[in-house]
């Protein structure tokens, strides 16, 4: 690189810190109303530039966040959580960082940013922090809070939306109905059940809902296989009675080939008699 490239670079990159550190004292005097996703981001961010400066007197990264704040606040397209490459990880906190953000990235598919603006702005913001110390990668007990934020924080998008969110970055849940011996019909205790997960199942097009009946080992295969039909379909038009019948929902039926329990032939086994409503979401 030329002489006079180097000075440009570094002439830019002196100008970026100053800039980043002017934004810390606008920042500070900056009221920032609202409850939407965007004043949620920038609070939290606003929040770590406080610390930042304030407790560690690391100017550099206070700035850094401080100008991601003012860009969440004045730029129409809100920055997203930071990305692993432009940042250097030490290989110990590589993987479980990869992981989060797969999983971060799924959430914000999904929407959350506009139905749970504040638990999804606290999980960019615990998952940036994460990164940020990460970097440092000597501050065992500070990683620790940013990761235990991140997580706090998909916990609650996950009990709010009803589906777990796995570290390959499917959206995913599973409700498992119990059945007596010979029977296909639902008992009142889970048709209750029945109907308050339902309320819970998100209504988005890209979720799918499949219904698989199951039975025990005691009976012929194919009475099992029968059995665990009439199952599938008796949960299925629950489902349609429970107010989700205009979207496709699909039935299949294993009968006893696929046990949860394991057992020898003719046992009864009541975590075998059983249908799941597999729920998720594809993109």
């Amino acid at each position: 690189m030329s002489a006079v490239k180097l000075m440009l670079v570094g002439f830019a990159s002196v100008m970026l810190v100053a800039c980043d550190h002017m934004n810390i004292a606008k920042l500070s005097e900056r009221v920032i109303p609202g409850t939407d996703y965007k004043s949620q981001l920038a609070n939290k961010y606003k929040e770590i530039v406080n610390y930042e400066a304030n407790e560690m007197v690391d100017y550099y990264d206070a700035g850094y966040f401080a100008t991601k704040a003012m860009n969440v606040l004045d730029r129409k397209d809100t920055p997203g959580p930071e990305k692993l490459d432009d940042w250097y990880i030490k290989e110990p906190f590589k993987h479980d960082l990869t992981r989060a953000s797969r999983r971060l990235a799924t959430a914000l598919k999904m929407g959350v940013k506009d139905t749970l603006p504040e638990a999804t702005a606290e999980a960019v913001v615990g998952f940036d922090c994460w990164v940020e110390q990460a970097e440092e990668g000597w501050q065992y007990e500070h990683i620790k809070t940013c990761r235990d934020r991140f997580e706090m924080a998909m916990d609650r998008i996950q009990e709010k939306v009803g589906l777990t969110i796995t570290d390959e970055a499917e959206a995913e849940r599973k409700i498992v109905i119990y059945y007596d011996h010979d029977s296909s019909d639902i008992s009142p205790e889970d048709q209750a059940y029945l109907s308050a997960e339902v309320g819970r199942i998100p209504m988005h097009d890209k979720v799918s809902l499949t219904v698989v009946g199951h039975a025990d080992r005691t009976g012929t295969e194919r009475y099992n296989h029968n059995l665990s039909v009439e199952r599938a379909i008796g949960v299925h038009r629950a489902l349609s009675d429970y107010g989700i019948g205009d979207r496709s929902i699909g039935v299949s039926a294993e009968g006893e080939t696929a046990p949860a329990i394991p057992t020898a032939d003719g046992q009864s086994e009541p975590r075998n008699r059983r249908s799941e409503i597999l729920i998720k979401m594809n993109f």
